[in-house]
């Protein structure tokens, strides 16, 4: 991640500042888990790729080369469902 760069002024690249957007949220919810471990309230913290999905964006830009927003509902609640369970 160029911190030199981040809003991308001197050089702009749609798929490098997308992927660039998910690498960011991903260390934020590693600092906020960080930050949260062992706290009374005992909230966790995730984030989550469902993979290519057909997004209204994806299908601008690349056509239809990924699974329909319905199936990516049920691959989170699926991911969610599968943490839940192995945390008891």
């Amino acid at each position: 991640m160029n911190f030199d760069n981040l809003q991308h002024e001197r050089y702009y690249d749609a798929h490098s500042a997308y992927g660039l957007s998910k690498l960011a949220s991903v260390c934020f919810t590693y600092d906020l888990a960080r930050k949260l471990k062992g706290h009374p309230s005992g909230v966790t913290v995730n984030c989550l790729d469902p993979g290519t999905v057909n997004t209204k964006m994806l299908l601008a830009g690349w056509g239809p080369c990924g699974i329909p927003v319905g199936s990516a509902d049920n691959e989170v609640r699926d991911h969610f469902r599968f943490s839940i369970s192995a945390r008891r």
